[in-house]
């Protein structure tokens, strides 16, 4: 999990670590729901040594500030007891 990029926006690795995670799966245990989460974070402009740039800006368009929020977008199983974050 150390070499996956987890940087703000759709996370398109983690769709590729899902289809794997699926083909185990019967097609009923495929049906997900599409949830939403906001929650509060610490409001800072950090370096990140990874990605060697700066992170904690908003990404909001029109809006240039620090972050105080992130919204996570999540699927989670219907039938089967499983749950993936794929943005934020």
């Amino acid at each position: 999990m150390q070499h996956v990029q987890f940087e703000s926006g759709i996370l398109g690795e983690v769709f590729s670590y899902l289809a794997i995670k699926l083909e185990g799966m019967s097609t009923e245990e495929h049906e997900c729901v599409l949830t939403l989460d906001e929650m509060a974070i610490t409001a800072a402009v950090e370096w990140d040594n990874r990605t060697g740039r700066f992170i904690g800006d908003g990404t909001l368009p029109k809006h240039s500030s620090t972050a105080t929020h992130a919204l996570a977008f999540m699927l989670g199983g219907i039938f089967t007891r499983w749950k993936q974050t794929m943005a934020y």
